[in-house]
């Protein structure tokens, strides 16, 4: 034997993957201490499994810290005899007695990488299920609230721009009541796939709640994000839903809004929020962009005015008539009170 035998591929195997196993369970560990919650977003999915995984993951991560630690004296004892002139024979006697040791530890440490991936696999469903919404299997609210906090932090630091619909289903307590809750989850789950396959797959599409619908169109400038919600209007007033024997179509109101500098961050969902109640009073089945100013209807491939635009020349035209007016009557009443007095 020799020294090289501690340092064999298979000893350097089994320190690369032990330093991963300790790393991965060590920070799978205090993530999940951190945020005891992680399995209680709505309903709690298994708090016992939870906490068996937990405390699995600490055991599993200080067994092989007292692996590492018992094989580190080790190799300081042989180093200790080698230096002070120990027979060949102990010290041969004791680097057996380490890799001995170096080999038990790789097995349980294989038992134990199986054991973590398995743990880890069931990990990601449940952050997967905390983060879904189970009628749709779009993203839930929790998500979509998160990735808007990503993309108005890419947006105000790296100008990455970006923008938010709210889609509604019109009429949807009176579709439920007519036609019952069991057609409505089914009108629910249609209009999602239809939006799943109308927007990209690198938009976030999430069930903002009830029947509304939230989309965060990324990396787009604004003509194709207002082109991209009007499309969607469209996909969804045109497709018809087959479903107990019967046909149905259904249409939504949608609100888009963009962010703009300066504001708060539930501004830009306010806005959206605006546009999309503006659709609702304009006959629904339609949608609106808000720039900050007003709402704009779009559709058709034209922008149509829903409020005066502060600067457009339209809306300076209707400023200038109003001002006129203001000032003519302005004008009428001072007439009135002069020719009083006299």
């Amino acid at each position: 034997m020799s020294w090289n035998l501690l340092f064999s591929p298979a000893g350097a195997w089994t320190g690369v993957a032990l330093a991963a196993a300790l790393a991965v369970g060590f920070a799978l560990g205090v993530y999940l201490a951190r945020r005891g919650g992680v399995f209680g977003f709505g309903e709690p999915a298994a708090p016992d499994d939870a906490e068996r995984l937990v405390h699995g993951l600490y055991r599993w991560t200080m067994a092989m810290a007292g692996d590492v630690e018992h094989s580190r004296e080790q190799l300081e004892a042989i180093v200790r005899h080698a230096e002070n002139g120990e027979p060949t024979r102990v010290i041969v006697d004791m680097m057996a007695q380490m890799i001995e040791a170096n080999r038990q530890m790789q097995s349980r440490l294989s038992v134990a990488e199986d054991a973590l991936s398995r743990q880890a696999v069931r990990i990601s469903g449940y952050l997967n299920e905390a983060r879904t919404d189970a009628l749709t299997g779009l993203a839930n609210r929790r998500q979509f609230d998160e990735e808007l906090a990503k993309r108005q932090a890419e947006w105000q630091r790296y100008g990455t721009p970006f923008g938010l619909a709210l889609i509604d289903i019109d009429h949807f307590k009176q579709f439920n009541d007519q036609h019952g809750h069991q057609t409505g989850d089914e009108v629910l789950r249609t209009v999602a796939r239809v939006l799943c396959t109308t927007f990209r797959e690198t938009d976030l599409l999430a069930r903002y709640g009830g029947e509304e619908f939230a989309v965060l169109l990324t990396s787009t400038n604004l003509a194709d994000a207002q082109h991209a919600t009007e499309r969607a209007r469209q996909a969804v007033e045109q497709n018809v839903i087959h479903y107990n024997d019967q046909s149905l179509r259904v249409t939504v109101s949608c609100g888009l809004a963009e962010p703009i500098y300066g504001e708060a961050k539930t501004d830009l969902v306010e806005r959206a929020d605006t546009a999309l109640y503006t659709s609702k009073d304009d006959g629904r089945n339609c949608a609106h962009f808000h720039d900050g100013k007003c709402c704009i209807r779009l559709g058709g491939g034209e922008l149509h005015l829903a409020t005066p635009a502060g600067d457009s020349t339209a809306s300076g035209r209707r400023r200038n008539d109003d001002l006129a007016s203001v000032c003519d009557a302005l004008r009428q009443r001072l007439a009135e009170l002069t020719h009083s007095d006299d």
